[in-house]
């Protein structure tokens, strides 16, 4: 698992990041359980797949719960 110091170096990834139409798919069938699935909500699944909005979100709430350190010192 790559540590949050890393996060800048790795930002560019999730633009580069997608899914083809012939990988969504592949794996239409092991996601959905129920058979039929109307057109529009195979639009929406196909637009979100395509996005790479988990892996930003993955950095964000890593940047948010990284450790931050104070010295005793500055305590007073």
């Amino acid at each position: 698992m790559a540590s949050s110091d890393t996060l800048p170096e790795n930002q560019g990834i999730a633009a580069r990041v997608g899914r083809s139409d012939r990988e969504i798919d592949k794996y239409w069938s092991s996601v959905v359980m129920e058979e039929p699935v109307s057109d529009d909500l195979k639009a929406l699944v196909r637009t979100d797949l395509k996005k790479a909005w988990h892996f930003r979100r993955d950095m964000e709430f890593r940047q948010n719960t990284k450790t931050r350190w104070a010295t005793i010192d500055n305590l007073e």
